[in-house]
């Protein structure tokens, strides 16, 4: 009988045990669910979407790979507001760099007359060389004020096509400005005439090389009236005559 009241006991025990384990088990299952429930809903808000977080317990770690510093700080900190600070683990890496992008290239070409200046920022490959050449075959290369800057980086796409265009036009212009951009020319300049306006819109939009935009403005001087002569003459009866 005593042997029976002791295995009662035992087994009540371990049902007991057991449950409560169990039911900690479940609680501590629906604690983690919910944490990171919280800290998804937290870091989807923010545009955070590159992290993501995994419990273990208690204990919270915050994984991925952030585009910047700030980014991660900013993750990590969300997490934090959620979850008491000794109970964050931050794993957090930084995404590898990209390349840098490339410099903002563009450069001024200046005419009037024989006085020729360069301003801007070019490529070492096709910059400075390639303009004084170019400048040479149009026998521009005199008076030029140089106040071009180059930098060791590669050309992009349609800078080259773009800069052999728009020197190439400086020396047909004798008053112009010529931005040169990547795959873009801006000119800007003075006709003698109408004629000559007509004949240099002709010529660059022929010239123009594939894949470069060409954005051309060209003004002429308007026509002028040619003066006329009035005679006035007061005639002895007083009488105004008009010839």
């Amino acid at each position: 009988m005593r042997l029976r009241a002791v295995s009662f006991v035992l087994i009540s025990l371990a049902t007991v045990v057991f449950g409560a384990l169990l039911l900690g088990d479940l609680a501590a299952d629906r604690v983690e669910r919910m944490t990171l429930e919280q800290v998804g809903e937290g870091l989807e808000a923010a545009g955070e979407r590159w992290a993501a977080a995994d419990a273990d317990g208690l204990v919270v770690t915050l994984r991925g790979a952030a585009p910047d510093e700030a980014s991660r700080l900013r993750a990590a900190e969300i997490l934090r507001r959620i979850v008491d600070r000794r109970r964050v683990r931050d794993r957090t890496t930084l995404a590898a760099a990209g390349p840098p992008p490339p410099p903002p290239f563009a450069l001024e070409l200046l005419r009037n007359g024989d006085e020729v200046s360069l301003i801007g920022l070019a490529p070492d490959a096709a910059g400075r060389a390639a303009i004084e050449a170019a400048l040479d075959r149009a026998a521009l290369d005199g008076a030029v004020s140089d106040m071009l800057e180059s930098v060791d980086h590669p050309a992009p796409p349609g800078w080259e096509a773009a800069l052999e265009f728009g020197v190439a036009a400086l020396g047909d212009l004798a008053q112009a400005k010529i931005s040169v951009a990547p795959g873009r020319v801006a000119i800007a300049a003075l006709a003698e005439s109408e004629t000559d306006r007509a004949r240099l819109e002709a010529t660059l939009r022929a010239a123009l090389p594939e894949g470069v935009a060409l954005a051309l403005e060209i003004a002429a001087p308007r026509p002028v009236i040619a003066p006329f002569r009035l005679d006035v003459a007061l005639a002895a009866d007083g009488v105004v005559r008009v010839a």
